[in-house]
């Protein structure tokens, strides 16, 4: 199924309600351009493994039942560690939960991770399962619904 070594579809995770959907969508795109999926949790720094343990196993088990490879990191500059690590898995397109409202309203860590790595593609995730995407050509506060996770 692997590409390239060097390229991935990359899922940024942060809390295991919401995983699911969002690793199920990147399983979705790593089949469709057949590369190999790549999950990301950023930890705080402050965090230890026991802080937030119990989800990290849950993400371990959903990355497992995906056939993804789990990192988890810790930082405190989420869209910076993101943007970071993207570059290092060779990520292709980057998949993270929608934080907005539906409304539309600005996603700060999805304008961030944008401005930094403003060559990837960013597909979002809205806790009702939209999808709304970021392209290179991205113009502030538009984005663009193509789907539904199901």
């Amino acid at each position: 199924m692997n590409k390239k070594a060097t390229e991935s579809i990359l899922v940024c995770v942060n809390h295991p309600d919401f995983s699911k959907g969002l690793i199920a969508y990147g399983k979705r795109l790593s089949l469709e351009m057949n590369l190999p999926l790549q999950v990301v949790n950023i930890q705080p720094s402050a965090n230890g493994y026991c802080a937030r343990g119990h989800e990290i196993e849950l993400f371990y088990q959903q990355c497992k039942e995906a056939g993804a490879e789990l990192t988890i990191l810790f930082d405190n500059d989420f869209a910076g560690a993101t943007a970071k690590f993207a570059r290092k898995a060779g990520a292709k397109q980057v998949v993270i939960q929608l934080f907005s409202s539906e409304s539309g309203g600005p996603d700060t860590f999805a304008e961030a991770l944008h401005r930094l790595a403003p060559t990837l593609p960013i597909s979002m995730v809205s806790v009702s399962g939209k999808i709304y995407h970021i392209y290179p050509n991205y113009r502030p506060r538009v984005f663009q619904k193509t789907s539904s996770v199901g």
